[in-house]
């Protein structure tokens, strides 16, 4: 079910990071410091790979991210 504004805008900080599913790879991170981040999960080439925006909440700055997960089996 997708997000809306407001639905974002409500997530509550916890005692521990959580993730809200958006779409099935997309997510918003919700981490103990109150920030929020979306990850998109992809694969390519066989590896997963995962994108990582955040936005910071006082300049709004957003920041772009390429991390990439390698699995040794």
């Amino acid at each position: 079910m997708p997000l809306s504004d407001i639905k974002i805008k409500n997530l509550k900080v916890g005692e521990k990071p959580y993730k809200v599913s958006d779409f099935e790879r997309l997510l918003i991170l919700v981490k103990t410091s109150g920030s929020k981040s979306w990850r998109f999960k992809y694969r390519t080439n066989g590896q997963e790979k995962l994108l990582v925006i955040r936005a910071r909440q006082k300049t709004m700055e957003t920041e772009i991210h390429f991390n990439s997960e390698r699995s040794d089996t």
